[in-house]
């Protein structure tokens, strides 16, 4: 007697799935294109205006230091780009009634969402274990880069230190800080020195921060 053999079950994507994967793939590649482009916009002018206007940036410069800090805020808005990518490929089959007609042959709801459910999962492991690293030393090489420029002056290659004071006439504040971010505005290494006024009027040397 002959034993029969089932042969063993392949993991292979149909036809209704790799259509519905295809389609999905065209609407998360126009959503990420639109998210994208808007915030390489805005990284390229905050840079412009930053540390553009205060040295002297070719176009190249300011396109590759927006190359290093973009990608760490696209990856953040990954989701939104799965979101609505994915949201906008099922209203399309939707529209085209393409959804009514898989129901209506009997095919089951899980053959066109667990494609779109996977993918948003190998997307998010291809983040985590290759994305997400190499935005993140990009993001570092810029900080140090617009750290090197804003802190260098033409001429000395050394940014001099910045005194400022604020107060009233019963307590003074003098601040000194190393350097100045000048794309941000903010004060590095900075030193807090106060002052009090005594009751018969002088200025006594009350605390250092």
């Amino acid at each position: 007697m002959r034993r029969l053999t089932l042969p063993a079950p392949r993991l292979r994507l149909g036809r209704i799935e790799r259509y519905v994967l295809i389609q999905q793939g065209r609407s998360l590649a126009v959503a990420l294109a639109v998210i994208a482009s808007l915030v390489m916009l805005i990284d390229f002018v905050e840079i412009s205006r930053g540390l553009g206007s205060d040295t002297d940036l070719s176009g190249v410069r300011i396109l590759g230091l927006m190359f290093l800090k973009s990608p760490t805020v696209i990856l953040q808005l990954l989701p939104f780009v799965f979101l609505f990518g994915t949201l906008a490929a099922f209203v399309g089959l939707n529209r085209r009634s393409e959804l009514i007609a898989m129901r209506a042959a009997g095919v089951s709801a899980w053959r066109f969402v667990l494609p779109a459910a996977g993918a948003a999962l190998v997307g998010g492991v291809l983040v985590i274990t290759v994305l997400g690293p190499a935005a993140a030393w990009g993001d570092g090489l810029f900080q140090r880069e617009r750290a090197r420029i804003s802190g260098a002056v033409p001429g000395t290659g050394r940014q001099e230190a910045v005194w400022l004071r604020e107060g009233d006439d019963q307590r003074q504040m003098i601040i000194r800080a190393a350097r100045q971010d000048r794309a941000s505005g903010r004060l590095l290494d900075a030193t807090f020195f106060i002052y009090t006024t005594s009751p018969n009027g002088e200025r006594d040397f009350s605390e250092r921060i």
